[in-house]
Order: structure tokens, then sequence, then C-alpha cells
């Protein structure tokens, strides 16, 4: 489990839920609802984490460092809320065969709920300026297109 969740920093907890669901599956184990909520929950959070981050390497690279100071600042919520949950900002070790390793109490309930919440209005944020923004359409309009004509024209095969 050690070295599996460390296949990768962002989605270390997609390694080790791949790994301990093909060890049950063989095992003939079965997993108690309560942690396959806990999985998903994590899960869940890994994901959000991993859009955030993704979305404000995308603003860095088309120049709107904006966007990206503010999912950055987003993903710091994200990984505080692991880390309550998990006791991890990064590789959560929540994972283990039959279950997980920790329990999820009232008040970190409350506390995810509270993050979630603020996340949700900013994520709104994030897609109005995805789809309305005038300096991000205009760096985005027309960009990385390439007509059948200069694909025959230029040799371009396979991704380009």
């Amino acid at each position: 489990m050690y070295l599996i969740e460390r296949i990768c920093g962002i989605c270390s907890h997609s390694h080790s839920t791949c790994f301990v669901q093909a060890v049950e599956q063989i095992a003939g184990l079965s997993v108690p609802r309560r942690a396959l909520y806990i999985r998903m929950l994590v899960g869940e959070l890994e994901r959000i984490h991993s859009h955030l981050l993704w979305l404000g390497v995308a603003g860095h690279e088309i120049g709107f460092e904006t966007l990206l100071m503010y999912t950055w600042r987003d993903r710091e919520i994200v990984l505080d809320l692991l880390a309550l949950l998990t006791g991890n900002r990064v590789n959560y070790a929540i994972n283990t065969i039959g279950g997980v390793r920790r329990d999820v109490t009232p008040e970190q309930t409350q506390e995810v709920l509270k993050g979630l919440s603020t996340l949700e209005e900013r994520t709104k944020y994030y897609i109005s300026v995805a789809t309305e923004e005038t300096t991000v359409l205009k760096r985005l309009k027309n960009v990385g297109n390439l007509s059948h004509e200069d694909a025959l024209r230029l040799g371009a095969i396979g991704p380009t």
C-alpha cells in the first residue's frame, strides 16, 4: 500500500482504491457500506483537488495568473479537508484491505459540508470565468485549429 499510494501525489487514493478492490475481489471479501462511503468521499475530494489543480495550470498556461492563484487557494480547502479526514494532505493512507483505516465523525462531516459549500460557490465563478470572461475567450478562440488542408500540407500525423 505504501508504494502504491506514491505512484502519483495527485491521485494516490485512486491507485490504492484499485489495488484494495482487486485484492478484495480475489479474496472474496465484502467491504462494509460505511467504508465504501468513506472511500467515495475521499475519492471525490481527490477529484475536486485534481480539477482545481489542472484548472489553475490551464490558467497559468494562457497567462491568467489570477485563475491559478484562486484555484490553488481553493485547493487548500480540499487538502485541509483531506488532512482532517485522513491525517494526510497528499498520500491519504485511508484504504486498507477490507475497509478503511479511519471513520468520519459528525464534526468532520460538518467541516466537509462547510468546505464543499464554499467550493460550490467558487466553482460557479470559475465556470462563468471559463465561459464568459472576455480575456479568457480571446486567448482561447481559434487556438489549436488545424484544417484538413494544413494537416495534409504539413504532413501532420498522430497527436499534434
